[in-house]
């Protein structure tokens, strides 16, 4: 169980209790799929033949989008948003956290149109 930032005071349970719970029942270890595991990025790779020196992922969360691009050899934008705010970065910048910054980041993904019309 695990609490928000958009709801302290609320307990909700995610994804992550509900695997740990049937992983339990079923006395088998979960196969995860989802970002920022490698079999999503096989899958995505495959379907969309992405060619990792032409690819940027626009992430809105650091550590699954930013964490999948990077751990995938992509190069990452993150959008700032409520979740996501430059003192944020700052902590992963003097914590030693490198592996978790993305490349660039925007305040909003209109701010990028003018750099992708020039190319």
């Amino acid at each position: 169980m695990a609490t928000t930032d958009l709801a302290p005071q609320r307990i909700r349970v995610f994804g992550g209790a509900i695997v740990a719970s049937i992983s339990k029942a079923a006395t088998r270890e979960p196969v995860v799929v989802g970002k920022p595991y490698l079999p999503a990025f096989e899958f995505i790779k495959s379907k969309w033949k992405i060619d990792e020196n032409r690819t940027v992922m626009i992430c809105s969360r650091i550590n699954t989008d930013v964490k999948f691009g990077r751990d995938h050899g992509l190069r990452t934008l993150l959008v700032l948003n409520e979740a996501q705010q430059m003192d944020e970065l700052e902590k992963l910048r003097t914590s030693g956290r490198a592996d978790l910054l993305p490349n660039y980041y925007a305040t909003s993904i209109a701010s990028i149109l003018p750099q992708i019309k020039q190319s």
